[in-house]
């Protein structure tokens, strides 16, 4: 009975240290842009699925990465299965899947709020913050060959566009 008081009153003490690792973790901060791309790919994940749910017979990915270089955040969804279309039926299926996934990003400000603090507005937030965030936010579709091989040969169709409201699609590459 005494050592089990004994353990009761004193485990407290027992913990081990913390490593170096752990304390940078813990102590290293997330930035709004952190937390921002990170709810876009949970987000993202949904917007995969139903992508997949809409045309048959197929497999699909999705990611989402800041391309530094264009500097542009890339909300990206490869297509699998799409050996057997034409040309003409490639570019439709891009097109109307780039248009649902526009749909799915500005339907409601959930996105946008992806990099916001919620409940109040930061003084120091920039003028024009939301179009600012869509004009350097690129939905991609690129249609792909029957292989889960990311090799720019086997990208049958490539479009994209920014989420502002009146931007074109861009058919970046047609390989058939």
């Amino acid at each position: 009975m005494k050592k089990l008081l004994f353990l009761l009153l004193f485990t407290n003490f027992l913990f081990a240290e913390k490593s170096e690792i752990v304390n940078y973790l813990l102590n290293d901060k997330a930035t709004m842009w952190d937390i921002g791309i990170l709810k876009t790919k949970n987000m993202h994940e949904l917007a995969t699925d139903i992508t997949k749910n809409r045309v048959n017979n197929t497999y699909t990915t999705g990611t989402v990465y800041y391309d530094e270089f264009d500097n542009k955040i890339k909300i990206h969804i490869n297509i699998y299965n799409q050996d057997k279309k034409t040309n003409n039926e490639l570019e439709n299926l891009c097109k109307r899947e780039l248009n649902n996934l526009k749909h799915i990003y500005t339907m409601n400000s959930d996105y946008i709020n992806n990099f916001k603090h919620s409940g109040f507005i930061k003084r120091d937030e920039p003028k024009q913050f939301e179009l600012k965030l869509k004009k350097i936010t690129y939905l991609e579709i690129w249609l792909m060959k029957d292989t889960l091989i990311h090799k720019a040969e086997n990208i049958l169709f490539e479009c994209s566009t920014n989420l502002l409201k009146n931007s074109k699609i861009i058919i970046i590459k047609s390989n058939k």
